[in-house]
This record gives C-alpha cells, structure tokens and sequence, in this order.
C-alpha cells in the first residue's frame, strides 16, 4: 500500500491591505501549495466582479457594509472550513 504524505493546510491572518496576500501566494509557489484567496471567495458571495488584490482599494466601504450583519463572514468561514476540510496543502490567506 502506497502512503500519501498530507501537507498541512496554511492560513494567513491580518489586516485588510497588510500584504497577506503578497506573502500568500509567494510562499504558496515556493511550497508548491494551492492559494486561496477569502477575498475571492466573499466576492463571489456577494456576486460582485473585480480584482480581489485591488478590490480593498476601490470598494472597501461598499464590502464593510455588506458584512455588517455577520452572513457573509458566516458563509465566508463555511466556505473555507469545506475547503480545508477536504483538501490539503492549501494556502489561505
């Protein structure tokens, strides 16, 4: 029987335009890992366009309004939990 080595997920935490995602998807290539970007993921529950890397930059009040009520971030963690929970080797940031 052939064992798989399971590479531990990875999740970067921090303020919004601290560079997260910079340092995410630099050590993600160097690991070889998959990179997730919540960003992303809150963008497409709220079925809005736009570049999550500069999205901060031009929306941040229009996004912060629409999280005030707790939903997106709880189908944000939702989302995120599957993904962790169902692969390995991921790098959210």
């Amino acid at each position: 029987m052939q064992r798989t080595t399971l590479r531990p997920n990875i999740a970067f935490a921090g303020l919004t335009a601290a560079g997260k995602t910079t340092h995410a998807k630099i050590l993600a290539e160097q690991l070889g890992y998959k990179w997730i970007s919540a960003t992303a993921i809150i963008l497409d529950i709220l079925g809005a366009g736009g570049n999550p890397e500069k999205i901060w930059f031009t929306d941040y009040e229009r996004i912060q309004k629409a999280r005030e009520d707790g939903r997106v971030d709880i189908e944000l963690e939702r989302r995120i939990r599957t993904l962790a929970n169902n692969k390995h080797g991921l790098l959210l940031d």
